[in-house]
């Protein structure tokens, strides 16, 4: 089974092999100029549900990795072919190539897969599958609703949310001059201002009157919704961290220095011999 991804944080290898969530992978880095690079996993048949659990393993990789080097991460269901047992990862190769989906943008190399964070819950998998594709999105528009929703994950309210991190912490989250003069904000709390100016007035074409409603293909409109986008990803960054607690780590080790890599959390780490899988 292939599944494509697209990712502007370079690995330092070229190929790697892991187990994440009980699933062995081979993950391949291809040119990103040219096509994208693809996890490999064998599943013993062809039957939907083992598809399924590993196209979703690979997409909370795919997120942890995104969320860990701060990269826009792509991910694309690259089909598969049925090969004669047996068969291994270490002789599994390509065989089917995707187009890349994220722009290159000159992907600075030399980032490792060694630390991810540890997901605990489906809270924290979910806001990082949103927050993953607000990232890489390449439209203002959608990568502000997308963040948005990540502070929506646990039921809370994110105009709450916003407004207390930018007015009520001892270290309220930063926001530049420049920047609140691109929003006009016209006295409005920052929470308020993403909830009515940018969330509602993306989610709704026609408002009451008095509302504001989207000026497309505005110069100045396309700004302020690229700055708000730009912001509010600060504020979700930070619901993830500290809201959802998303704060432990799992490492890629083998276990007595040898065996298939995996990742262990921090309480097994210190109750086994352990090795960096890759050093």
């Amino acid at each position: 089974m292939h599944v494509g991804f697209d990712n502007t944080a370079r690995l330092r290898r070229r190929i790697y092999y892991f187990e994440y969530r009980g699933v062995r992978f081979k993950l391949i880095q291809s040119n990103p100029r040219q096509w994208s690079d693809v996890l490999l996993t064998i599943l013993p048949s062809s039957e939907d549900v083992g598809a399924d659990n590993a196209y979703a393993t690979a997409g909370e990789f795919l997120s942890a990795l995104s969320w860990q080097n701060h990269s826009n991460v792509t991910l694309q269901e690259g089909g598969g072919i049925n090969l004669p047992s047996p068969v291994s990862l270490k002789a599994a190769k390509c065989r089917s190539f995707g187009l890349p989906e994220v722009f290159h943008k000159g992907n600075v190399r030399g980032y490792e897969i060694s630390v991810l964070p540890h997901v605990e819950n489906e809270e924290q998998r979910l806001a990082l599958a949103l927050f993953r594709e607000a990232r890489s999105s390449n439209k203002a528009l959608l990568a502000f609703l997308l963040h948005w929703q990540v502070m929506e994950v646990a039921g809370g309210d994110p105009v709450k949310w916003v407004n207390a991190a930018r007015y009520q912490r001892p270290r309220p989250i930063r926001v530049d001059a420049e920047e609140l003069k691109e929003l006009s904000l016209g006295g409005r709390r920052l929470g308020d201002y993403f909830q009515e100016d940018c969330r509602n007035a993306t989610a709704h074409i026609r408002r009451w009157t008095g509302r504001r409603v989207l000026a497309f293909d505005q110069r100045s409109e396309d700004r302020r919704m690229r700055v708000s986008a730009k912001v509010v990803e600060r504020f979700a960054e930070d619901y993830i961290r500290n809201a959802l607690k998303l704060t432990k780590t799992v490492t890629l080790v083998r276990v007595d220095g040898r065996g298939f890599p995996r990742y262990m959390d921090q309480a097994s780490r210190r109750r086994s011999r352990i090795t960096l899988a890759y050093r």
